[in-house]
């Protein structure tokens, strides 16, 4: 290869790559789905939309510009190389590289409509290409002639953009009123005309080009007249304030930026005249180029951080600022104090000023209705913690602002970083997009919770470390860059050490955080107490899915006692997820003979006692309930059981919606209760006032498997399932009401049942009865139906044996995740992790995943080995001591486990404590009711 053509592709190739890499990420954030980007749309938008041109731009300016920049224009003049050939091949080169960067950026457009199932993919494809081609050639042609014409990076970079801007906004004022195609049309044309002019301004520039550059002198601040003397009769205060001195010198190195945002604003006027009186069609190409206009300030700050040194070393003026009596320190604040107050000033504050409406429309309104409405409460509601949550709610609603803030302060940081690495602000450009996208990046994915089940944190802790620490490395590097007079590769090899250090800082430093690290430090359990119960005559607990506990006693009498997870008393205690369990006093209910007792719908009580007699609440729950004394007032009149008729066969029940069902010694199944009662719109009467009914003929029901499943005594198990699922048959199915149907499964159950539960959503888990633990049944999804192809679900008979120990007496699970715990006859409780495996779903004929669920390895949980029975619950899992105790295993994820509402809009900093909480005991009885 020609070594001239080498020279070329070595000049262009960083900003070529990092412009391939900006052009595929618009295949995943290019389509928002119908996003409105005339509002601020956060990063996402600022990526494919801003990034993408201004790197396109940056290419074509390389190529001249680069020269210019390094001072080696006037050695490629003296070549002994034709000017006509240096053209060519100067301007080929950059040609091809431009248009395989359009060709990624419209290729990844057409991939992501593809991925989505767009129709008619290709169809509109001159409507992607053609904008980008037009983009391409006045981006080509006129970086192309304001670099030979300007010989200074940031002016040629605005003028490449700021006059094709003036030629739509012109065009769009002109031929107002008339058909949108017809616009487009002249544009396509203007624009085209603008482009062949400028190349062949560019090569006539370029063939009469000589050492020096433009005889219009530096772009720069006009001075005011009588300026100059004024400023010479402060000179005794400029000597009594040295700084005022370096403040000034900052502030006339970005003349040029300020200047270019006068030109700038006046445009954007022109912008906003235009959309005002002018007629465009709904979501046209011209309407979308002018609502998005206001996204060129963002740009600014890009080149007054990348000006900010590395424009004196391209003048040769750092070295001898270094040498001035002025601290270090002092300079380098100063030259960052500038560009972040520039960076807001332009970046933020001059497109807010003109379409702040559009951009963020209701910032603020939010937060005055919430403090109206605070003011329209008590003086002691003021004071109470949900003034709080709701101040944080309001001011939620300016987070579009701060976000806008931030981006703008960041990207003019990170470019101040990158200019203290560099020697020239064309230079700078290129790395700074790159590194403002990477962080970018990590910011957007930092805080997802999808990428894995199992995250190292969660919520807004990332953003709360990662920030203080990434400023002060940045900040850190920057002054240390600041200090050295010329960049070599050795700097930019620490400083890039040293910013991987830092991301692997932060993230270390939050997942410990978020995991509670210090907890380790500390005893997992306190001791329990003596033991009053034993495994050979234990007590049960009954699986509930609210916040009852209902113990059985060896004796039979039954404990209960209802907990509750409340906020705690102070905001900080909130933020940093510090919840607590609490129960209530505990009591015995009347009598010493219960079989099993178990909360009703609609918080009534029912119980079987051992004589076979049925026993329900006296009086249905409260239809309203007020404040805590009226809440244990209800629950106390829960607590008086009375007899149901004068039946003495009742054997077992089971609480299912709005009814329960019950079995009788004989083996005959009974509905007590209304499964379709409607509640919203009169009032519960109270299970006293039904009277149960036999469902079926059958007379060899032996039990339940919690609320989907009833047992047989030939072993056979019927299943709640679709409606849907097949065609109606009264001998193979069995209808309770409101939408329930239980169908026989497949196959016998493998025996005798020591314990069940349900493991996420589709699964049932077992404990047999030679001890051994297994997953016995599936929930399998079948596409179509008779109802129009939806899809329909039924249970299924799998044999899938975890583990090879038999010793098992219990198993209980959390219900909305994928974790099991078995109780050991030794008395240990041991934790399953299926999460990973089953978070996606599960077929029962994909081997991988059933391999990979039976090398599942239990942890053993807890330290004590003196537990005697489990029982699961929503999302936590209940555990009996020996010594009475009742504890609390949180289970679940945190994004389940708090609940979100206007009052509490965000999560917790910290995950849940996995630390075990005591509820109670059952042998410190206080009093009979609660």
């Amino acid at each position: 290869m020609n070594p001239f053509i080498k020279k070329e592709i070595r000049l262009l190739l960083p900003a070529f790559l990092i412009g391939c890499g900006l052009a595929l990420t618009n295949g995943v954030l290019g389509q928002l789905g119908g996003q409105n980007l005339t509002q601020f749309a956060g990063p996402r938008a600022v990526i494919p939309y801003l990034l993408c041109p201004v790197i396109a731009i940056m290419i074509a300016l390389d190529s001249f510009g680069a020269e210019v920049a390094s001072g080696t224009f006037a050695s490629l003049l003296a070549q002994p190389v034709p000017r006509q050939k240096i053209w060519e091949t100067k301007t080929s080169v950059l040609a091809i590289s431009l248009l395989i960067m359009g060709i990624i950026y419209c290729a990844a457009i057409f991939f992501r409509q593809a991925m989505l199932g767009a129709p008619h993919v290709f169809a509109d494809w001159l409507n992607v290409l053609c904008p980008v081609i037009l983009f391409i050639l006045v981006v080509y042609s006129g970086a192309l002639w304001t670099v030979l014409l300007l010989r200074q990076a940031a002016a040629a970079f605005w003028f490449t953009v700021l006059v094709p801007g003036v030629i739509i906004v012109v065009f769009a004022g002109f031929f107002d009123g008339q058909d949108d195609e017809l616009i487009e049309g002249m544009l396509v044309i203007a624009l085209g005309l603008y482009s062949l002019a400028g190349f062949f301004l560019a090569r006539w520039l370029f063939m009469r080009a000589q050492d020096l550059q433009w005889s219009g002198g530096t772009i720069a601040m006009p001075e005011l007249r009588g300026l100059p003397a004024w400023i010479s009769r402060l000179t005794a205060w400029r000597v009594t304030h040295p700084r005022a001195a370096l403040w000034r010198k900052e502030f006339q190195l970005q003349q040029s930026q300020l200047i270019m945002a006068f030109v700038l604003a006046l445009l954007h006027l022109g912008v906003i005249a235009t959309l005002k009186w002018g007629h465009f069609e709904r979501n046209s190409s011209m309407e979308f180029v002018l609502q998005t206009f206001w996204m060129l300030w963002l740009v600014l700050p890009f080149m007054v951080g990348c000006a900010a040194v590395a424009e004196e070393r391209k003048f040769g003026t750092h070295e001898s600022q270094l040498c001035l009596p002025v601290k270090r320190r002092t300079q380098f604040a100063i030259k960052l104090s500038v560009v972040l107050s520039l960076s807001l000033l332009l970046g933020v504050a001059m497109p807010l000023l003109f379409e702040g409406g559009r951009i963020l429309p209701n910032a603020h309104s939010a937060f005055l209705d919430a403090y109206r409405t605070q003011l329209r409460e008590t003086p002691a509601a003021l004071i109470a913690q949900s003034f709080f949550f709701k101040c944080y709610a309001a001011l939620n609603s300016y987070s579009p602002l701060l976000l806008f803030m931030g981006i703008a302060a960041g990207i003019g940081l990170l470019s101040f970083f990158i200019s203290t690495l560099t020697r020239n602000t064309l230079q700078a450009l290129a790395p700074a997009t790159a590194y403002s996208v990477f962080l970018g990046f990590c910011v957007f994915t930092a805080g997802r919770e999808s990428w894995s089940y199992h995250p190292l944190w969660r919520g807004d802790l990332i953003y709360i470390i990662s920030v203080p620490v990434m400023s002060l490395t940045l900040l850190s590097l920057a002054y240390r860059n600041f200090r050295q007079a010329t960049p070599d590769w050795k700097i930019w090899l620490w400083n890039l050490l040293a910013l991987a250090a830092s991301l692997v800082v932060i993230a270390t430093m939050t997942t410990a955080v978020y995991h509670r690290v210090w907890e380790k430090l500390t005893p997992f359990e306190p001791p329990h107490g003596l033991a009053r119960l034993t495994l050979s005559n234990p007590a049960s607990i009954s699986e509930q899915y609210n916040s009852d506990i209902f113990v059985r006693l060896p004796d039979g009498k039954t404990w209960t006692d209802y907990w509750s997870r409340n906020s705690p008393a102070s905001l900080l205690a909130f933020v940093l997820g510090n919840f607590k369990v609490t129960g209530g006093t505990g009591t015995y209910l009347p009598g010493s003979d219960w079989k099993t007792v178990k909360r009703a719908p609609w918080w009534e009580l029912v119980g079987i006692k051992n004589d076979g007699t049925l026993w329900v609440s006296e009086k249905p729950w409260p239809r309203r309930v007020l404040g805590r004394n009226g809440f244990q007032d209800a629950e106390n009149a829960m607590l008086h059981l009375v007899q149901f008729g004068d039946e003495t066969n009742w054997s077992s029940l089971q609480p299912l919606y709005s009814c329960v069902l019950l079995i009788k010694t004989d083996g005959t199944l009974w509905r007590w209760g209304s499964p379709d009662f409607d509640v919203n719109h009169k009032p519960w009467p109270g299970l006293r006032t039904f009277t149960p009914e036999r469902l079926g003929l059958g007379s060899n029901w032996a039990g339940f498997l919690g609320s989907y499943f009833l047992r047989k005594t030939d072993g056979i198990v019927w299943a709640d399932e679709d409606v849907n699922a097949g065609e109606t048959n009264s001998e193979t199915e069995l209808r309770i009401g409101g939408g329930w149907i239980f169908r026989p499964m497949t196959s016998p159950a493998p025996g005798k049942f020591r314990s069940t539960a349900a493991v996420g959503w589709n699964l049932q888990a077992a404990i047999l009865h030679d001890g051994a633990f297994c997953i016995w049944a599936i929930q399998e999804t079948y596409p179509g139906n008779r109802h129009e192809g939806l899809s329909y679900w039924k249970w299924a008979e799998i044999d899938l044996p975890i583990g090879h120990e038999t010793n098992w007496l219990a198993v209980a699970t959390s219900h909305e995740s994928w974790n099991a715990v078995t109780l050991k006859d030794d008395g240990t409780l041991w934790s399953w992790d299926f999460g990973y495996n089953l978070h996606s779903g599960w077929a029962s004929n994909n081997d991988d995943i059933e391999r990979a669920i039976q090398k599942t390895v239990p942890v053993r949980l807890g330290t004590h080995s003196d537990w005697i029975a489990i029982a699961s619950g929503n999302g936590y899992v209940l555990s009996l001591a020996t010594d009475g105790s009742l504890w609390y295993w949180p289970m679940e994820e945190p994004s389940n486990y708090y609940h979100y509402s206007d009052d509490q809009p965000f999560e917790p900093l910290l995950d849940i404590s996995r630390k075990p909480q005591l509820l109670g005991n059952v042998f410190s009885v206080v009093s009979s009711n609660r």
